[in-house]
Order: C-alpha cells, then structure tokens, then sequence
C-alpha cells in the first residue's frame, strides 16, 4: 500500500515549499511512504498536539530511540532522556518534547513522524497515526 500525500503546487506545476504550514489541501496528491492512505504533506505537529502524540506510545514503546534517531534528534540529547528517565513510556513523551522543541517546523509534521514509523519498520504505528490524522483533519465532502 502506498501514502498519498497533498501537496500545493503552483499554476506552472512547482510545488510550493514553506517553512509555516499552509492549507490542507489534498487535490494534488504526493506519493510517500507506505501506508496507503490520503493526508496532507504539511500539517503541523506543535506543543497542543503532544497529548495526541502520547496515544501512539505503546505502539513505538522501546523503540522510542531509534525513532528519535530516525527524526534527526541529537544523540547526545536522546542518550540524556535514556539515563534521566529509563522507562520507555517517560522517554517516549521526553522524546516527543524534544522533537515539537528543536526540530524545524518543515520537519516537525506528521507526515514526517508516519515516514520515520515505516523506517524504523513500525508499520502498525504508522498506520494508527495516519488513521488519527485523517479522522482529525480531513473532513468528508
């Protein structure tokens, strides 16, 4: 199965790339990942989200790590929440934290979090996120 994703894309045909995020818009599909299912390419994931984000930790569980790696976090700061916190439910939402605070807002979006899942081969994680955001963001016609 294969994850489409929206993008915006100008009268010429280029798509547009912008740090903030724009609206959802998902007439112009971008094939991504392996999920098989239709979201927007850039919607935000912020500080409000972070509840929403704390569902899927017993999906990615001891993972968290190698997910952290997998969003471009600082080792150094992934090694500091592995030996200040040790369970991996408090590491998980401390990783999170991490991600909505220094990550660039071009990679701080769900699209991002779902394509890291499929790398590190957490396929039913991506899934269940995908599934939220669809419920969460796409409104039926």
């Amino acid at each position: 199965r294969t994850l489409v994703l929206a993008q915006n894309v100008n009268i010429n045909g280029s798509t547009q790339h912008e740090d903030k995020q724009p609206s959802v818009d998902f007439a112009h599909p971008l094939v991504v990942g392996n999920v098989g299912t239709s979201l927007p390419s850039a919607i935000m994931v912020d500080e409000q989200d972070l509840r929403d984000l704390l569902k899927f930790r017993h999906y990615i569980g001891i993972h968290w790590y190698d997910l952290g790696v997998e969003l471009k976090l600082n080792l150094a700061d992934l090694n500091n929440i592995e030996q200040k916190y040790g369970d991996k439910d408090r590491c998980c939402r401390a990783m999170f934290e991490l991600w909505i605070s220094k990550t660039p807002a071009k990679f701080q979006t769900w699209n991002c979090l779902i394509t890291a899942l499929e790398e590190i081969e957490l396929i039913n994680a991506a899934e269940k996120v995908s599934e939220f955001v669809i419920s969460k963001y796409h409104s039926a016609p």
